[in-house]
């Protein structure tokens, strides 16, 4: 199976003489490897989705409520706008867990009140606006510099995390990333404003995190769980996924100062990712964003069958193995091998499985492999803490 590489696009050109000529290519590129992702496909116990960032989102405030109206490129092919179209009306219409006390708690803590899925709508309203198309590249013939020399009142920038280069080999493919917070971090670092010109839809003004600039690619339409019957991509299960992805990006386009784009961390060793810029160093990252709004209507979704709730439980049990704890924060019963024994012995019990995934008919406890895994690669020194999520928003004036 070959993997899906999340892409970084072209690096800007400069023109001798502008401000952005003084950037640094080094840091540019260092930037871009550190928003690179790895995505696999999904397996019956490991799914592992490593997304992209790259991006930055539009001007609503922190608390304005509105519905999600996403604007596309002139050059976005239509199946794939039909699709997105159909990701956002399931939204709507989404049916939200309340009867367990603490994930609702994590649901108030990173999205507010939310009560239905027009609450979910409405905090992605706030960070997405615009769909650019896969071959949509940020070079001189689409960047605009909208003020040279401003004063960001707020000058502090994250700190960058270098992992390693992705792996090459296979067919890469772009699944999706938040180009408009990348957008914003290189003019910020550059002391410019910058703009995009979208195809037809003129220049759109990058001048807060919240731009709201996503980029697609062929990579977050696969059909990733896949029905006996078939591997249609416009299942009610497929469309989570993909609105877990949404959601996930949608995250880097909050924070201010060091918290800016929410940039993932390294993995430590003993991961799964180990090396790679694939872990979140706090608690309310896009990995955690895209878990909690995944784990919160699974059990509504009477559209999915028990096999795609199990392989969507695996897939947000792989996003919260993504936030880096301390020793003192790892929980027994709440941990990714936990998890995963539980979800081996559920997938053991389904009719025509004949035991768990691996497991041979001599195996007296087929899924112990789960529980024998030490923790130790989960843990960091420094206990993570939750970021400042509140976006920089560059006044004009």
């Amino acid at each position: 199976m070959s993997n899906l590489l999340s892409v970084a696009r072209p690096i800007f050109e400069y023109r001798p003489g502008s401000i952005l000529h003084c950037f640094l290519q080094a840091r540019i590129n260092a930037l871009f490897a550190q928003l690179n992702g790895v995505s696999m496909p999904f397996s019956t116990l490991s799914f592992k989705l490593f997304f992209c960032f790259t991006g930055t989102t539009l001007l609503l405030s922190a608390t304005q409520a509105a519905p999600l109206n996403i604007r596309f490129a002139s050059d976005i092919p239509t199946a794939q706008s039909d699709l997105m179209n159909q990701d956002i009306r399931l939204i709507r219409s989404l049916q939200v867990e309340s009867s367990d006390p603490q994930l609702t708690s994590q649901i108030t803590e990173l999205f507010g009140a939310v009560r239905s899925g027009t609450d979910y709508e409405s905090w992605l309203a706030q960070r997405a606006q615009v769909i650019v198309a896969e071959n949509f590249t940020p070079d001189r013939n689409t960047i605009r510099v909208i003020r040279e020399q401003h004063f960001f009142r707020n000058r502090e920038l994250p700190e960058i995390e270098r992992g390693r280069t992705p792996p090459r080999g296979g067919r890469v493919k772009l699944v999706m990333s938040n180009l408009g917070a990348g957008i914003y971090f290189f003019g910020k670092s550059s002391g410019a404003i910058l703009g995009l010109a979208i195809p037809g839809l003129n220049t759109i003004t990058v001048n807060s995190p919240r731009a709201g600039i996503f980029q697609i690619g062929e990579g977050h339409f696969l059909p990733l769980l896949r029905r006996s019957g078939g591997t249609e991509n416009n299942t009610y299960a497929n469309s989570l996924m993909r609105l877990t992805t949404f959601f996930h990006e949608a995250r880097h386009s909050d924070g201010n100062g060091p918290s800016l784009g929410f940039m993932h961390a390294v993995c430590p060793e003993g991961h799964d990712y180990a090396g790679y810029n694939a872990c979140d160093a706090n608690t309310n990252g896009p990995y955690t964003v895209g878990a909690v709004f995944l784990k919160s209507v699974i059990a509504n979704c009477a559209a999915c069958s028990e096999a795609e709730k199990e392989a969507l439980r695996n897939a947000y049990t792989d996003s919260f193995s993504r936030m880096i704890l301390s020793a003192e924060q790892i929980n027994e019963a709440n941990s990714p091998d936990a998890l995963l024994r539980e979800t081996c012995e559920i997938l053991a019990d389904l009719p025509g499985n004949g035991g768990a995934p691996g497991g041979s008919a001599g195996d007296l406890d087929p899924c112990e492999r789960f529980a024998e895994s030490p923790l130790d690669h989960h843990r960091r020194p420094s206990q993570p803490a939750s970021w400042n999520a509140n976006p920089e928003i560059e006044s004009l004036q």
